[in-house]
């Protein structure tokens, strides 16, 4: 344990130096290095890589809640002894945080650094063409393989499922009359959500499943009956309509996109929303007239956000999204756009995690 007590600036620069500078300037060049070897093609991102890049991720996760959890009882602790008057063991408590303080220095910085650094990184090699982390995130060893699998027992805790057949067959009971029904997943990741609806929906509907990225691993498995089918390959919601002809179809009834297609349209850098509506328009062109496009519309509130990020990273518990709602990130957009305000009526149905935003076809 360091005594605080005896050391002189000299000493403490060190300290300063050896935990915090060193670590930061290691990674710092491991990070840009990794990136001019990925960007130059020099090397190409493998499994091993991008388990690397995972376990990264999660010891930043795991270091910062645990560091501030241990760092905040310490503090706590030297807080009370203060209080009470009891200097020498306060003064005990103070070495232990300065001691701790350092010594997580040296696993949180550097796994800090390279986060930071490589996350505007994978964006850069993304413009770039170069790499695009989507398809490397969902399978085995990558960052979010587990996280559909976290989501689904999540919404089943939340009784989702069930408040998703009540509330569309309350806004859509004209699609539930038909004698056959088209339900079309373009981002269905490992299809758990789709899998569960089809357990709990009418068996005249037909489940399609598409997603953009081909290396998903575990995802659900076509049904032998032809009523729920997740279709082989990459498949771009941008392209829906002529991904539909591929298989036979002209159109859908329902077009559910949880957080997939529409969610990725626009980003930070988006002023106009064109992504939006262009989404908008290749849905409406796959939709017979009263068909639907069901979107997930939680509201979340930033620190909600952050809270369940943490708890997720630091102790694997899913309290909550980790990211705002397609609604929420679109709303800017297609309040007031002529194209969906046309074409679309809009009704907002649930509560909570089970909320929902329903875009059905007028004409």
């Amino acid at each position: 344990m360091i005594d605080a007590s005896v050391l002189t600036i000299s000493d403490f620069v060190k300290l300063l130096f050896w935990c915090f500078g060193a670590p930061f300037l290691i990674s710092l060049v491991f990070s840009l290095m990794f990136w001019i070897f990925l960007r130059f093609r020099v090397i190409s991102f493998t499994y091993g890589l991008n388990l690397m890049n995972t376990i990264i991720d999660r010891v930043v996760g795991y270091s910062i809640f645990w560091s501030l959890s241990i760092l905040g009882l310490i503090l706590l602790t030297m807080a009370a002894f203060w209080i009470l008057g009891i200097l020498t063991l306060a003064s005990i408590s103070f070495n232990v945080f300065v001691t701790f303080l350092l010594y997580c220095a040296i696993v949180v910085i550097p796994s800090l650094t390279y986060y930071f650094v490589m996350e505007q990184g994978f964006n850069a090699l993304k413009k770039r063409g170069v790499l695009d982390l989507k398809d490397w995130d969902y399978v085995k060893g990558g960052k979010l393989y587990r996280w559909p699998d976290a989501t689904y027992k999540y919404l089943k805790r939340k009784k989702w499922y069930n408040d998703f057949l009540l509330n569309t067959k309350d806004v859509a009971s004209h699609i539930y009359k038909l004698s056959n029904v088209v339900f079309v997943s373009p981002s269905a990741n490992k299809g758990r959500i789709e899998e569960k609806l089809y357990d709990l929906f009418p068996k005249k509907f037909d489940f399609i499943l598409m997603d953009y990225s081909q290396n998903i691993e575990g995802k659900a498995i076509t049904k032998s009956n032809g009523k729920f089918t997740y279709v082989d390959g990459s498949y771009d919601g941008n392209n829906l309509k002529s991904n539909l002809a591929k298989l036979g179809m002209c159109s859908s009834d329902i077009i559910m996109d949880i957080r997939g297609c529409i969610w990725y349209s626009t980003d930070k850098d988006d002023d106009t929303g064109e992504g939006v509506t262009r989404v908008f328009r290749e849905y409406h062109k796959s939709l017979k007239v009263g068909g639907v496009i069901i979107i997930d519309a939680v509201q979340l509130k930033s620190k909600t956000i952050t809270r369940n990020q943490i708890f997720y990273k630091g102790m694997n518990l899913v309290l909550g999204f980790q990211e705002i709602s397609t609604y929420q990130k679109i709303q800017g957009f297609i309040d007031n756009n002529d194209f969906i305000d046309k074409h679309f009526h809009t009704e907002i149905v649930g509560e909570g995690s089970n909320r929902l935003a329903i875009f059905k076809k007028i004409s």
